[in-house]
């Protein structure tokens, strides 16, 4: 049977990758790695870094209500997820790193991966040739930014879904396809109300690709997840004849 896929799988990927430094490294670098931050953000990182832990701490949160609607005795689980929270926490930033991992090594580790098998699959991974697709597709609109002459509405359109999916990419590894339905949910009210505009320029080029881009994120959330597909397709359904 394939392993599941849920809020436990997720971080046990994370915990593991953390799990790999050096007891002596610096925690914004192992962080920034994990994360994929990049050193060159300069003083930004750590505020990166920090928002990543807290959608961690918020993915523990989920995890914990999750295996409580299970039935999962408390006692089994009540102590791991509160030293993770504390793993977790921005607070041990200027920290070493062997604090940090002595809690996730000895305290949280084993114990989530029992966990992972205590849960049901909250959705499914996304292919890695839909994740490049997209990823690719993300890239030519970002082309396309740079020297576009296009309306300024179509371009604010544009670079709005550009910013909603790198988030939703970035926190895909802790959040999993949930990231990019609330992304979609949000691209979908920015279309609606971009209608006209949108309407009156299809057949740019920068349209076209968003439109592209819309169709195959939104193929991709549906079909990992059944979450909020309904309330998705709604959304979108007026856009979608504004534009198609």
């Amino acid at each position: 049977m394939a392993q599941r896929y849920n809020s436990a799988s997720r971080l046990v990927v994370i915990i593991n990758s953390f799990l790999t430094f050096s007891n002596n490294s610096n925690v914004i670098d192992c962080w920034g790695t994990v994360f994929g931050i990049p050193s060159e953000t300069g003083f930004s990182r750590a505020y990166l870094i920090a928002e990543k832990l807290s959608a961690l701490f918020e993915e523990v949160k989920k995890m914990e209500c999750a295996l409580r609607e299970v039935g999962y005795e408390e006692e089994l689980y009540i102590q791991p997820i509160n030293v993770a929270k504390r793993a977790f926490s921005p607070e041990f930033l200027p920290t070493g790193t062997a604090q940090i991992k002595s809690w996730l090594e000895n305290d949280v580790k084993v114990q989530f991966r029992y966990m992972v098998a205590a849960l049901p699959s909250d959705s499914q991974a996304f292919r890695d040739e839909d994740l490049l697709q997209l990823n690719e597709l993300i890239a030519q609109l970002q082309e396309i930014v740079q020297t576009s002459t296009a309306h300024p509405a179509v371009l604010n359109v544009v670079r709005n879904h550009l910013a909603l999916l790198l988030r939703a990419l970035a926190m895909y590894p802790i959040s999993g396809p949930s990231a990019l339905t609330e992304a979609l949910k949000l691209m979908a009210v920015d279309l609606y109300e971009n209608r006209d505009a949108l309407g009156e320029f299809e057949n740019s080029e920068e349209v076209g690709l968003l439109k592209r881009t819309w169709q195959h994120a939104k193929n991709m959330a549906a079909t990992t997840t059944t979450s909020d597909v309904i309330t998705l397709a709604t959304l979108g359904w007026e856009t979608v004849k504004a534009i198609v």
